[in-house]
């Protein structure tokens, strides 16, 4: 096994071109091996917005792709807090789908009520 020589007098900066010269051709030449774990998750995202496959699958892709970035957001958000010293909750994607999925009751007047914003609501704790 080849082994790998490591420039001493390279900078941080320059390793990390480096490693990302190499990175990106390796992953120029082999094939996507994320492809089918990040389909797995958008689907799952799709079946939690159109449980009942009513939508078109255009508009399913759509929704289901903007809950996969506001699941991906509350994260951060979580994170950011975290970093800050305050109380850190990891969702569990279950428990935040069902929450953010509810369907809106229609109210008196025949319009759809708001259902709350999962960002907003205590988050459920794995423990």
């Amino acid at each position: 096994m080849p082994t790998r020589r490591v420039d001493r007098q390279d900078t941080p900066a320059q390793r990390s071109a480096r490693a990302k010269v190499a990175a990106l051709k390796r992953h120029s030449v082999a094939p996507d091996q994320m492809a089918a774990a990040r389909d797995g998750k958008l689907a799952m995202f799709e079946r939690a917005v159109d449980p009942d496959e009513q939508l078109d699958p255009e508009e399913r892709r759509r929704r289901g792709n903007r809950l996969f970035r506001a699941w991906m957001t509350d994260l951060a958000y979580q994170a950011s807090r975290q970093k800050r010293g305050q109380t850190f909750r990891v969702p569990v994607l279950a428990d935040w789908l069902a929450n953010v999925t509810k369907k809106a009751a229609p109210s008196q007047n025949g319009a759809a009520q708001e259902v709350s914003d999962a960002a907003t609501s205590p988050a459920p704790t794995r423990s």
